[in-house]
């Protein structure tokens, strides 16, 4: 398995959970290791400790990327329940989807799942709320 296991001293059996565009996530006993190929994982780590999250443990850089260690939570996975979306099914998480896609192709950005913040100034604010308006009403 990856090095940054022994390294960072992570007891358990560690399983591979997604591998894909510079992102690696493992499952290491009862903590979830990411590590990414540029900053991401670091910047994330960072906004977590500022944020005193109860499930964040530590972050860091490794060669080119960065790392970051969270205790982990039991509980569907955000892939899973976007799952309908993947097929295409219509359905209110489906709908959701789509809605935050064109919100981020009118540059949007979300700050959790139930709202959104403005990313660039480079268009007004009502036309990016009327997109997502529309986005969101199907």
């Amino acid at each position: 398995m990856h090095p940054l296991i022994t390294e960072l001293d992570l007891d358990g059996d560690p399983k591979l959970l997604h591998e894909r565009r510079g992102t690696t996530f493992i499952k290491v006993g009862d903590t979830a290791l990411k590590i990414t190929d540029g900053l991401m994982a670091g910047r994330e780590g960072q906004v977590l400790s500022a944020l005193g999250a109860d499930h964040y443990l530590a972050h860091g850089r490794y060669g080119d990327g960065t790392w970051l260690t969270m205790r982990w939570i039991d509980g569907t996975s955000l892939w899973d329940v976007l799952e309908p979306a993947h097929r295409g099914d219509d359905t209110p998480t489906t709908r959701r989807s789509r809605s935050a896609g064109q919100a981020h192709q009118v540059e949007w950005l979300r700050a959790d799942r139930d709202s959104v913040l403005p990313a660039r100034r480079s268009r007004p604010a009502t036309a990016r709320c009327d997109a997502v308006r529309r986005a969101e009403q199907g």
